[in-house]
C-alpha cells in the first residue's frame, strides 16, 4: 500500500515538474548584442539616477502577461553577470523593469524567463545611464618617448659639462 502511494506521488510530482518546466518561456533581448555602455545608438536617460562614479545603469523593460519573469544578463565583466533577477519595478498590466548597475562594460546577451508570454514590443534595453567619472586622458606614447629622450639628453649634457670643469 505504502509503495503504491509513494509511486503515485512520485509520478504526480514528476508530472508537475515536467509541466512547469515546459510552460516556462525564455525571450532574448530585442536588440542585437553585444552592446557597449557608450554605444551612441543606445538612449541615455539619467533623470534622478544615482549611479556611482565609474559605473553604468542598464534599464531593461518588458511587457508581459505575468510578473514572474526573471532577468539573465551576461556582461564582459563576469562579476556583473545577472542570473534569475526579479524585476526591480512592476508597473500596471505587468510592465516589468530591471535596473542593473555594472562597471563600464559591454552587454554580451540578456534574456527573461517566465511562465507567461511577452507582449508586442518584446524585451528591450530601454536606456543606459553612465557615470564614467573624471576621465583623465592618456598621453600618447610618442609624447612620452620624446619627453624621456629630452630628459636623458639633458642629463647627458649636464654630466658632460661637469666632467669638463677642472678644479682650480
Amino acid at each position: 500500500m505504502f509503495r503504491k502511494l509513494a509511486a503515485v506521488l512520485a509520478a504526480l510530482m514528476l508530472t508537475v515538474f515536467a509541466t512547469s518546466v515546459a510552460m516556462a518561456v525564455t525571450v532574448p533581448l530585442h536588440q542585437d548584442t553585444p552592446i557597449n555602455w557608450d554605444d551612441p545608438e543606445i538612449e541615455v536617460e539619467c533623470e534622478d539616477a544615482n549611479v556611482p562614479s565609474g559605473m553604468v545603469l542598464w534599464h531593461f523593460v518588458a511587457h508581459t502577461t505575468t510578473d514572474d519573469f526573471t532577468l539573465t544578463a551576461d556582461f564582459d565583466d563576469d562579476p556583473s553577470d545577472v542570473s534569475g533577477m526579479a524585476p526591480t519595478k512592476v508597473v500596471d498590466a505587468y510592465e516589468l523593469h530591471w535596473d542593473v548597475i555594472t562597471p563600464l562594460t559591454e552587454l554580451n546577451s540578456a534574456s527573461i524567463t517566465g511562465s507567461g508570454t511577452v507582449n508586442a514590443g518584446g524585451f528591450n534595453l530601454s536606456h543606459v545611464c553612465p557615470n564614467p567619472g573624471e576621465i583623465i586622458p592618456e598621453a600618447p606614447a610618442s609624447a612620452l618617448l620624446v619627453a624621456t629622450a629630452a630628459m636623458v639628453g639633458l642629463g647627458f649634457i649636464v654630466l658632460r659639462r661637469r666632467e669638463g670643469v677642472t678644479p682650480a
